[in-house]
């Protein structure tokens, strides 16, 4: 399957200044209200990139199908995201198996690893937490970064280099150095270069979230095999 090239309408500027816009002045200002960093802070994000993106549908300088969402081979797109999505979360049980078959459990390493884990949450929190970290977040998220920033580089830069620009914006952007922030990225923006939608991103996306939250609520210890990526 040959990759699709789109690039945007809309010029570089338009993402450049909501980017500054949230890391010169509502990150830090956030931050500073709230003092604790780990307080709301996790949605200051998403909440503001949705808003920017609110706007530009409402005033119609964007639409959905620019962004990426298109029906063709809307499938085939799906599936595409599908297969590593599902690989990823079923990755996190497995390694959690294979740490206590091998016998790697008993050992220094991983003791005390069950108590990293967060407080199991009650139904209602769990499916407000699924639908936002799984749901949401990733959608707001692959939408300005990917379907909407992305296509932006690609008419000033090479797709290589845009992929990676992309890439790396999008991790700077959470304040956290993370090699997994940095790959999601790669991999979503370069779903998006060859498939020429948002449809395989999004649900690549959202089953790393997905995998992120069994590794937080259920399989903490599987964060000492992955240090590297968190």
């Amino acid at each position: 399957m040959k990759h699709t090239e789109r690039t945007a309408p809309w010029s570089l500027k338009i993402p450049v200044w909501s980017l500054a816009g949230y890391v010169c002045i509502l990150y830090p200002l956030v931050h500073w209200v709230l003092r604790d960093p780990h307080r709301g802070s996790p949605w200051v994000g998403p909440v503001y990139f949705g808003g920017v993106l609110i706007a530009l549908l409402a005033s119609r300088k964007v639409t959905l199908l620019q962004l990426g969402f298109h029906a063709g081979a809307r499938g085939r797109d799906i599936a595409i995201g599908l297969v590593p999505a599902v690989l990823v979360v079923v990755t996190v049980p497995l390694l959690d198996w294979f740490i206590e078959a091998s016998g790697l459990a008993q050992s220094e390493l991983f003791a005390g690893a069950e108590n990293r884990g967060m407080a199991q949450p009650g139904l209602l929190s769990l499916l407000m937490s699924f639908a936002g970290r799984v749901l949401a977040v990733p959608l707001v998220e692959q939408l300005y970064f990917t379907g909407f920033l992305l296509p932006a580089l690609l008419r000033v830069v090479k797709p290589t280099t845009a992929i990676y620009i992309a890439a790396a914006v999008f991790t700077l952007v959470h304040f956290e150095l993370k090699l997994s922030l940095f790959l999601i990225g790669l991999i979503c923006s370069g779903f998006y270069y060859w498939t020429g939608s948002l449809w395989a991103s999004v649900v690549f996306h959202a089953g790393c979230a997905l995998g992120g939250m069994l590794v937080a609520f259920y399989y903490p210890r599987v964060v000492t095999f992955l240090a590297f990526l968190f």
